[in-house]
């Protein structure tokens, strides 16, 4: 079965790679054997409601979300760098503080 991810890593949802893709729906329809599609779509994922037999909603509490999203990055990009003084840690409490409104549906993505 493939997995298709629908996250697209340190980019605004409305500047991602799949918001402007006019092929998305074309390389999940040939997946044959069946697809996953994990993540958030938003509206760039309106074209592919059609392909979906079952949605699955998960539900994470806000707090346990942003500690898995803390280590991830810290895992990712590094401690230091996420950390105060860190090349990263403006881009770091950016992306934090958008997750921690992500439940609320009042930002995109």
């Amino acid at each position: 079965m493939a997995r298709f991810s629908a996250v697209a890593r340190r980019t605004r949802p409305e500047t991602s790679p799949c918001a402007s893709s006019a092929l998305a729906p074309k390389a999940f329809a040939a997946a044959s054997s069946g697809w996953v599609l994990s993540g958030s779509i938003g509206e760039w994922g309106a074209p592919l409601l059609p392909l979906f037999d079952l949605v699955v909603y998960v539900y994470t509490p806000t707090e346990l979300r942003l500690e898995r999203l803390r280590r991830r990055e810290a895992e990712t990009f590094g401690a230091a760098n996420v950390a105060p003084g860190g090349p990263r840690h403006q881009e770091y409490v950016e992306f934090l503080e958008w997750a921690s409104r992500y439940d609320h549906g009042d930002r995109p993505g």
